[in-house]
This record gives C-alpha cells, sequence and structure tokens, in this order.
C-alpha cells in the first residue's frame, strides 16, 4: 500500500505540473507547446492515478501488483531501458549541438550543452550514490 501511494504522489505532483503548463500557455496566449506538454501530461497523469486508486481499492490485485514490482526480470528490464534511453538522449542532445554550431546558433548549443552536461552529471552523481548504497 505505501508504494501505491508514493506513485499516487508521484502523479498527482505530474497532474499539477500539467495544469501549471495549461496555464502558462494561457498566459502566453498561444496555443503552443505548452499547452500539448500540458494537456498530455494531466491526463497521463490522471488516468495513472485512477488506476493506481482503483488498485488500492482491490486487496488481491494490489498484493499481485506489488509483488510483480519486485521481480527481478522487470527491475532488469526498467534498467536496462532507463539507461539506454540516457545514452540515446544524450547522444541526440550532442548531435542537436554540432548541428547548431555549424547553422551559427551558439546560444542554443551552449543551452543544449548545459542540459546534456546536467544530464550526466546528474548520472554519475546518482551511480556513486547508489553504488555506496548497494
Amino acid at each position: 500500500m505505501k508504494l501505491i501511494k508514493k506513485k499516487m504522489i508521484y502523479c498527482i505532483s505530474l497532474m499539477l505540473a500539467g495544469i501549471i503548463l495549461i496555464c502558462a500557455a494561457y498566459i502566453k496566449g498561444d496555443d503552443s507547446i505548452l499547452m500539448g506538454m500540458g494537456v498530455g501530461m494531466a491526463a497521463i497523469a490522471l488516468l495513472k492515478t485512477i488506476q493506481f486508486f482503483r488498485l488500492s481499492r482491490d486487496p488481491e490485485k494490489l498484493k499481485k501488483y506489488e509483488l510483480m514490482q519486485n521481480e527481478e526480470r522487470l527491475i532488469l528490464i526498467v534498467t536496462r531501458s532507463g539507461y539506454l534511453t540516457f545514452l540515446i538522449t544524450v547522444a541526440a542532445e550532442y548531435i542537436a549541438m554540432l548541428v547548431l554550431v555549424i547553422t551559427g546558433q551558439e546560444q542554443i548549443a551552449s543551452i543544449v550543452c548545459g542540459i546534456a552536461g546536467l544530464q550526466v552529471l546528474c548520472y554519475l552523481l546518482m551511480y556513486f550514490f547508489y553504488n555506496k548504497k548497494y
């Protein structure tokens, strides 16, 4: 039950972030990417919250879900998919940075470079943290 509560809080936080993006789009006054991101985040978070709420009401399904969350195969899949996603996004950021520099948009390239650097730094910090923890 503790796991479901944590996931519900996370989903509700994402839903609030989506609503903030929707409000920002209205304040900005146009149908920008903010509106699409906000609606997408809020809708998916709402659906996941409903799913977790329904799971919390059925003890049999809740027990099965919690057992499934500790399955080694699932943990391996989540870990590998997260790591591969990280590698792909960092590579895409560096390719985008190269293209931006070639096209003369150094300011945007600097921003993309900073984001990629922060991602790598965050990865390294988490790696060392979990390496000491486990």
